[in-house]
């Protein structure tokens, strides 16, 4: 095809043997706008740049180290003998002190060996002791008493849908849930049921429970409590079998009597008599 005298601003391509105009912008405007973009490029870059962080003459500082913020477990559970200043005198093992037998282990617990005699070359070593607490204590020096795992469990068992064992292990969040969701439907508060009792459970004290519920015990309370449960679905269940034939007894009888009329259904003629 023969191409046609065209304009300065317009040109002909070829595709697949059909022409098209393509307009193309007078070259005379191109280098005053060219410059434009990468100008405004740089300076985000550079306003971006400024601003990031890190970028500030000033270094931050902290007074005071972050791992320092938190409790030190070494002066929470420290022993400090009567009267003496815990800055100097504060110890974490009371059972490596000159103090007496009833002030070690805050009373409530007693010193025993670390390592066992028989294990132990050094004889320093073998010396090391450390509280051991009684049941209902615990810490490193026997200042915490205990949560109770048996009263937790009858907790669990006869108010566990409102959330009271919960409550009683410190966990107010979840005793909250567990009392706006009544158990969970019912999953939630069999779920406390088992871990509670078969196992001594954490409470919000970072501490187990005191393990002074035995597990036949455990076994025999939750199978009565299963099977009362069981058997309370029977009754509701034989109940409500039981008022349902009882209406549809009532129904029949009216819809017999209103078909056959008075004296014709289940009734004799009294001259018979």
């Amino acid at each position: 095809q023969a191409v046609k005298a065209l304009p300065d601003s317009a040109e002909y391509f070829w595709l697949r043997g059909h022409s098209y105009r393509y307009h193309i912008p007078a070259m005379a405007a191109w280098p005053d706008q060219v410059p434009a973009r990468p100008t405004f490029i740089g300076l985000v870059l550079g306003v971006a740049a400024i601003s990031l962080q890190g970028c500030q003459l000033e270094i931050p500082r902290h007074s005071i180290g972050n791992w320092q913020k938190h409790p030190n477990y070494l002066t929470t559970y420290e022993f400090t003998p009567p009267g003496a200043d815990p800055a100097v005198a504060g110890r974490l093992n009371s059972c490596q002190t000159d103090a007496p037998s009833a002030l070690q282990c805050s009373g409530h617990g007693q010193c025993a060996p670390w390592f066992e005699s028989s294990t132990v070359v050094n004889s320093t070593v073998s010396k090391m002791k450390f509280c051991q607490c009684e049941r209902a204590w615990a810490d490193p020096e026997c200042r915490t008493q205990r949560k109770s795992q048996l009263t937790a469990f009858f907790l669990s068992m006869f108010f566990g849908m409102f959330g009271a064992d919960q409550f009683y292990l410190g966990y107010n969040v979840l005793g909250g849930l567990k009392l706006a969701t009544l158990g969970g439907g019912g999953l939630w508060y069999i779920f406390d049921i088992v871990r509670i009792g078969s196992t001594p459970v954490f409470s919000a004290e970072k501490f187990r429970v005191a393990q002074d519920m035995h597990h036949w015990a455990f076994v025999l309370l939750t199978l009565c409590l299963m099977g009362f449960i069981g058997f309370a679905i029977s009754i509701r269940s034989i109940s409500s079998q039981r008022v349902h034939k009882a209406r549809e007894v009532i129904l029949l009888r009216s819809d017999g009597a209103q078909t056959f009329g008075p004296g014709q259904y289940g009734s004799r003629p009294v001259g018979n008599m």
